[in-house]
């Protein structure tokens, strides 16, 4: 890669403030389990939901995940390159790390304008050239700054500023219309990616856990985004908080059709917003409660006519979602019959994290922040 011009200098200052809290007096680590993405095409299973949650965080388009897949094979094969550079380091051009970005002679410096912290990073952690996830999403942040959307006439320049040679974007482009159809798109519901087995792991102070991480994969379903993410699960399975965090309503909530719960993420790099998880959830905890990322803080109600639908809200106590607040969700019928942008980027956490994706039902993105 090559050194970026002043202007996207100053856009990725300007957005590098972020504010990270902590809170004193919760759980230092929670026991949990977390399923395990299922492989596309040649991509390894575990980067699946990494690929799509960076392509869609920086709405890279549907073919956004093939192609960042496409880009870390050709720079590292997928972080497995022993060369020089790929895992301490730099090559003889200053790149660094999986996606080899550059931090210092022909190469520039790009990774200290767009690096960028993948979701569940330990908060005050610095982003690494060398994490995967930082590497991944930070690259996807290089292409979105360099124009890259869902129009295909945007790819090619974009992939050309990555590295400069004309035979390394037919190479990239090649390998990710292979992954495409195989798959590999930003929510695929032709090809939707597997989901199978169980897996132990741990959730770290100021991390973030799969709220669905203690739910057999047989039981949970996932459905639409919409304002938020539906799911659907026939059995009373436990929810867990998503988060360390303070509980600011649990209880009724005839606007969502049952109960809600909500609560405000106390630390890690989304401290300060607000989750709710509605409609057929039996919360079981209480307002003003403190919580720990991965702690169950609910179970799906059983029986319910309706699943649970869990995403922003836009502030403590009964639910407003976010999407709702920005004017994102359908005006006239079902509310939920747009696919918005907080609802797409709270699928893109949760599967970073472990959890299904939502189908997209082939609507297009409502929106352009939360």
């Amino acid at each position: 890669m090559w050194r970026l011009g002043a202007v996207l200098l100053l856009l990725a200052l300007a957005m590098a403030l972020v504010v990270l809290a902590a809170v004193a007096g919760f759980a230092s680590s929670e026991a949990c389990t977390s399923a395990a993405a299922g492989p596309v095409g040649g991509v390894p299973a575990p980067l699946v939901p990494l690929f799509e949650g960076a392509a869609s965080r920086f709405n890279l388009g549907p073919e956004g995940p093939a192609i960042l897949a496409a880009i870390n094979y050709e720079e590292s094969d997928f972080g497995q390159s022993q060369l020089p550079g790929v895992h301490s380091g730099a090559n003889s051009a200053g790149a660094a790390g999986p996606m080899q970005i550059g931090i210092g002679g022909l190469a520039g410096d790009t990774w200290d304008v767009v690096k960028v912290a993948a979701p569940g990073d330990p908060p005050g952690q610095a982003p690494s050239v060398y994490s995967e996830g930082d590497a991944v999403y930070s690259a996807a942040h290089y292409l979105a700054e360099n124009g890259m959307a869902a129009n295909p006439s945007s790819w090619q320049p974009a992939i050309y500023s990555y590295n400069h040679a004309d035979w390394y974007v037919q190479a990239v482009l090649s390998r990710a219309q292979g992954y495409y159809h195989q798959g590999l798109a930003a929510g695929s519901a032709t090809q939707p990616v597997s989901w199978p087995g169980q897996q132990q792991c741990t959730v770290q102070a100021g991390g973030y856990a799969n709220p669905f991480a203690q739910v057999p994969s047989s039981h949970l379903v996932a459905e639409r985004i919409d304002q938020g993410v539906d799911y659907a699960d026939a059995s009373a399975d436990p929810i867990l908080a998503l988060g360390d965090a303070v509980i600011t309503y649990a209880g009724p909530d005839p606007g969502w059709y049952g109960d809600s719960l909500n609560y405000t993420l106390a630390d890690g790099p989304y401290a300060g917003r607000y989750v709710y998880v509605s409609e057929g959830v039996t919360p079981t905890v209480h307002t003003g409660q403190q919580v720990a990322a991965g702690q169950a803080i609910a179970t799906f109600a059983v029986p319910g006519p309706h699943g649970i639908e869990t995403g922003w809200a836009d502030g403590p106590g009964r639910v407003l979602a976010k999407a709702s607040a920005l004017g994102q969700q359908a005006h006239g019928g079902d509310a939920g019959d747009n696919r918005t942008y907080c609802g797409n980027d709270f699928s893109a956490l949760l599967a970073q994290l472990g959890a299904p994706p939502g189908t997209t039902e082939g609507r297009p993105v409502v929106g352009s922040g939360c």
